[in-house]
């Protein structure tokens, strides 16, 4: 049988070294790469600033610990192949207890942080806020639909005996006054508005099945459940157009289920306000 020599044993174990060497510099060299390439989307609501600095805590945590561990392989594999004598011990329970209670103290600050930005994204507007605004979506096979409350901020009351999918998709009481001045956009034709400097209430609701209201810019991401209204709470900072994606297979149209989000400036949000007053029909 052939006896592993101590030259073999160095050589074996500097290739290991190289090649876990190799995997470190890639690993930190693909990360960096991809921060300038392939990173998040621009952030454009203020609400979920947390969402992106939590993110980026735990990428440079988890990098430090990928550092540390492939480092300290690579280290005692080389050492391993200078010194090849087993050392054994059973147990040493001062360090299991260290790396134990750091890693539950670590991930529980995690937790906490992770629930406090959570509430922050979920807490509705303030009351007494200056700036806020309401805007009530609906998803359906397969385009979104949005109704603003118009002018007077009031949205009028809806019956089903009032729908009619080309003039009055939301079927708004035409004896309502609060409704006459209600404006209703076809996400399919043009794009969902919502306005710059301003706390967006988005009331989510679904047709028919169940649609995920998805916009990376506003780091919002939340399903639209038949039967129920979910709300999200945005605060867009810059005008532009983004795009929403539906992030839930929703039949056999899914691909297709786009729409697009345009912030717009104050002033013209208050323009648009006032052009489209009293518009229900879905073709606008």
């Amino acid at each position: 049988m052939h006896q592993v020599t101590e030259r073999e044993n160095r050589r074996a174990g500097a290739v290991v070294t190289l090649l876990i060497g190799l995997v470190l510099v890639a690993g930190v060299a693909s990360t960096v790469y991809a921060t300038k390439r392939w990173w998040l989307p621009p952030l454009v609501s203020a609400t979920a600033a947390p969402i992106d600095r939590m993110f980026n805590l735990l990428m440079v945590s988890i990098g430090i610990v990928f550092v540390l561990t492939q480092g300290a392989l690579a280290w005692f594999v080389w050492k391993a192949a200078r010194n090849p004598r087993a050392l054994y011990w059973h147990e040493n329970k001062r360090l299991e207890s260290t790396w134990t209670v750091a890693t539950a103290v670590i991930l529980t600050a995690f937790i906490v942080m992770g629930y406090q930005i959570w509430l922050s994204v979920h807490t509705p507007p303030a009351a007494a806020a200056e700036k806020t605004a309401v805007v009530e979506v609906w998803g359906q096979q397969f385009y979104w639909t949005a109704r603003y409350p118009g002018p007077d901020g009031q949205f009028g009351k809806t019956d089903p005996q009032y729908v009619d999918f080309k003039s009055n998709p939301f079927g708004i009481d035409p004896n309502d006054p609060a409704g006459q001045d209600d404006i209703v956009v076809d996400g399919s034709k043009g794009p969902i508005v919502m306005p710059a400097g301003y706390k967006v209430t988005v009331q989510l609701h679904s047709r028919d099945v169940i649609h995920s209201f998805f916009v990376p810019q506003l780091r919002v991401k939340l399903d639209a459940v038949p039967g129920q209204v979910n709300e999200l709470y945005v605060e867009p900072t810059e005008p532009g157009t983004y795009e929403i994606a539906c992030a839930e297979l929703c039949g056999v149209g899914h691909f297709a289920m786009r729409g697009e989000i345009q912030v717009l400036p104050e002033s013209e949000w208050q323009s648009w306000l006032a052009e489209h007053a009293g518009e229900h029909g879905a073709a606008q």
